[in-house]
């Protein structure tokens, strides 16, 4: 299942129903995950940094390329949990030129009040790079949430929307796709004839026109226009097919 989030009435640049938004369920479940795993729910050890092993470090260890170790008062290892490569980072310039100040690096990094270094002072790890949030590692974390809270990922299949988006948007349930396809679906229309000055022309190509899918009351349609009322049509009994509902504007 994912979500398709659209425009709701005109506005400079937008038509009503424009697809403002396009949610698969790789990207539901994880802006959930993250939220779960947030280092707010998870606090500072005695020595101002975050514990090992929590569900914060579990999401971190997961989709993160590199995991960051200080070995020594001057040098770090960076372990690329990728490729199994090992780097020696100091003082002094390694074989590719890198180099930092640890200590330097380290206590700015420490006063970073959402830091997310962990362990002790002396051996702090931590993570970087690039992320893979795949639906393969995005397994992982949540077999780990399951088995260490209440939270089910099966509770958590629709995108997070706030009452003031569900006031101004419409949130509609359709069959599943990928992030090629979100792209896609939430591309603008340009003008390209220029590369040094491209030129927006409408804010979406895609559109759904909600109104006439025959599936919402009058009194439905009147809420959805009313942005003094919050409206959810989402949910899985409630699943529309991209094919039939999504078009091209002319």
């Amino acid at each position: 299942m994912a979500e398709l989030l659209l425009k709701v009435k005109e506005a400079p640049n937008w038509d009503d129903g424009d697809i403002v938004c396009a949610f698969n369920d790789r990207h539901i479940s994880q802006v959930h995950a993250q939220e779960i795993c947030h280092p707010r729910e998870v606090g500072f050890n005695s020595e101002g940094l975050r514990n090992h092993d929590t569900l914060v470090e579990v999401f971190l260890r997961t989709v993160n390329q590199f995991r960051f170790e200080r070995i020594s008062v001057t040098e770090i290892s960076r372990y690329n949990q990728w490729t199994d490569e090992i780097d020696i980072i100091g003082a002094i310039p390694n074989d590719k030129g890198e180099y930092m100040d640890v200590e330097m690096f380290l206590k700015r990094r420490r006063k970073h009040a959402r830091h997310v270094i962990f362990g002790k002072v002396g051996s702090e790890i931590w993570y970087g790079g690039k992320m893979d949030c795949s639906d393969e590692r995005l397994s992982i974390i949540w077999a780990d949430i399951e088995d260490r809270t209440d939270k089910k990922k099966a509770d958590h299949v629709l995108w997070p929307l706030s009452d003031t988006e569900k006031a101004h948007f419409l949130g509609l349930s359709v069959d599943g796709f990928d992030d090629e396809e979100s792209t896609k679906l939430t591309a603008s229309e340009v003008d390209e004839s220029d590369p040094d000055n491209i030129v927006v022309i409408k804010k979406r190509v895609n559109l759904v026109a909600y109104a006439d899918m025959g599936v919402m009351s009058g009194d439905t349609l009147a809420h959805i226009a009313d942005p003094k009322v919050i409206v959810d049509v989402r949910g899985e009994d409630k699943v529309n097919k991209r094919a039939e509902i999504v078009q091209v504007k002319k």
